[in-house]
């Protein structure tokens, strides 16, 4: 992680080849397909301990915790889903004053492509 605080600030002095920098483009390249991995197992595990609480439900009625961990997953499960395009939305609306990170969000699969 701080090699990539060392590549942004690096960045900041050339910014045209900035963008195409593979190690850059690498290190956001792996934050993006952790992001959807976790964008896609998050929920599925989520909606599976739902349905296995909804199930000790049934069997226990009496039971009025298990209500508000069904609420709080369903809640989570959402969230976690929405994550990308929550941090897409983040990075559009930061200032580029010196160093458009969305454009280099944006081509990172592309650059990091090339290096495949």
């Amino acid at each position: 992680m701080i090699a990539l605080f060392q590549i942004l600030t690096t960045c900041q002095n050339d910014l045209n080849n900035c963008c195409t920098d593979y190690a850059l483009a690498g290190y956001l390249d792996i934050i993006k397909q952790v992001i959807n991995i976790v964008h896609i197992v998050v929920p599925i595990i989520l909606i599976i301990m739902g349905i296995i609480k909804f199930s000790k439900m049934v069997v226990n009625p009496d039971d009025k915790k298990e209500y508000k961990q069904i609420l709080n997953m369903a809640i989570s499960a959402v969230l976690v889903f929405f994550i990308p395009y929550i941090m897409n939305l983040v990075i559009s609306l930061l200032p580029d004053n010196k160093f458009d990170i969305a454009k280099c969000w944006e081509q990172s699969s592309e650059v990091a492509e090339k290096l495949k």
